[in-house]
């Protein structure tokens, strides 16, 4: 089972409801936004740190996955979190070692799209032509990561927003942003519904676990997402004074 598809439906708000006769079962409402943290290190005092803070995803590089004891007994520790192993390029770790997603690279090899059960997020860039990011529509991954490049302390503008909404709208899957700070609610919530589906932190700097926190605190604050607005591929001009001519309706003569 693709684990990583199922916890993007729940973040959606996209369950399908149960079948069967009864009175339905109240639905806890759950987190409209992910919170993926990037370990620095196979440590069981970062990842604990990371979980409390409120990191539903745990995600290390492929350089660590060498670690292969040390690693395979760390998720087992965390088994209530998704576990994902991000690659700079190359093949995925061997061995069944329990992870639940991999975020790719362009440069990893192709062998890393094969099978359905473990997820995939795609790192892209931004600045990517529209032909080259509605191809990856096509490509059997589940969601892509991203960074906006913010400068410290520098909040999010419309320009950013316009980026997420450019990629949500080509690419139609599950957007991830790279983010090594906090943000207030308003700005989460403007970004949520410009289409974007969670956060990716990396631990390690100081003050990580605040960072975390707060984030996790700001998104457990956004108001329930919207109705999606319908988008129109194209909008026909009206006629002024009157109905459209019919295609086979003859002109009359003057």
């Amino acid at each position: 089972m693709n684990k990583l598809r199922e916890w993007l439906k729940k973040i959606a708000g996209a369950e399908a409801p149960r079948m069967g006769f009864g009175a339905p079962a109240s639905k806890a409402k759950g987190p409209s936004m992910g919170l993926l943290v990037a370990l620095s290190s196979i440590d069981k005092k970062m990842a604990g740190l990371a979980v409390e803070a409120g990191a539903e995803a745990l995600v290390v590089r492929a350089g660590l996955a060498s670690e292969t004891e040390a690693l395979r007994a760390l998720i087992q520790d965390f088994r209530q979190c998704l576990w994902g192993v991000q690659l700079d390029g190359g093949q995925a770790p061997e061995g069944n070692l329990g992870f639940d997603f991999t975020i790719l690279s362009t440069s990893s090899t192709l062998s890393a799209l094969k099978g359905e059960e473990q997820g995939r997020l795609l790192a892209v860039d931004p600045s990517w032509d529209d032909v080259q990011l509605r191809v990856l529509e096509q490509l059997p991954v589940d969601g892509a990561v991203f960074s906006l490049r913010l400068k410290e302390e520098t909040r999010p503008a419309v320009e950013h927003l316009i980026t997420v909404r450019r990629l949500s709208l080509l690419l139609r899957k599950p957007l991830f942003l790279e983010l090594g700070r906090s943000l207030p609610a308003e700005d989460l919530e403007q970004l949520r519904d410009g289409g974007l589906s969670g956060l990716l932190v990396p631990a390690g700097a100081a003050g990580w676990p605040d960072v975390i926190k707060e984030l996790r605190q700001n998104i457990e604050a956004l108001p329930p997402r919207g109705k999606p607005r319908r988008e129109l591929d194209a909008i026909l001009p009206s006629i002024p004074g009157g109905r459209p001519p019919k295609p086979n309706e003859e002109e009359e003569d003057e």
